[in-house]
C-alpha cells in the first residue's frame, strides 16, 4: 500500500473538492483579512479626523485682541470693545472701576488721598 508523506493528513489522493474547499477556505480567510485591513485603516481614519477636529476647535478657541486697545476682532473681522464681545457672546455684564496700580500710574493725587 502507498504511504502518503508525513505533512498530507489524507490517506487518498487530494481531488477537485479538495481543492474546492480549499479555494471557499483560502476566499474566508482573504476576505477576513480584507475586512481587518479595512477596519484598521478606517480607525486610522477615524483618530485623524478626530484629531482634525481637535485642532479645529483649538484654532477656533482662539480670540483675536488688539494688544493696545484690548479691542476684539469677530468672525466678520469687525473689532468691538471686549465688553461689548463678551457681553454678546456669554451674556456676562460688566461693572467698571480702576485697579490701584492704574490709579496710581494715572491719578496720583487720588491714590495718594486714598493711602491716607
Amino acid at each position: 500500500m502507498w504511504q502518503s508523506p508525513p505533512w498530507q493528513n489524507k490517506e487518498t489522493d487530494y481531488g477537485q473538492d479538495d481543492a474546492h474547499q480549499l479555494s471557499l477556505l483560502m476566499d474566508t480567510v482573504w476576505h477576513y483579512v480584507e475586512k481587518r485591513e479595512s477596519e484598521t485603516e478606517k480607525e486610522r481614519l477615524i483618530k485623524e479626523l478626530q484629531k482634525a477636529l481637535a485642532d479645529v476647535k483649538t484654532l477656533s478657541d482662539l480670540l483675536p485682541i488688539c494688544a493696545y486697545c484690548k479691542n476684539i476682532r469677530d468672525d466678520r473681522g469687525y473689532w468691538s470693545k471686549l465688553e461689548s464681545y463678551i457681553t454678546e457672546h456669554a451674556g456676562t455684564r460688566f461693572s467698571h472701576g480702576i485697579c490701584p496700580d492704574c490709579m496710581k500710574r494715572n491719578f496720583p493725587e487720588f491714590a495718594e488721598e486714598k493711602a491716607k
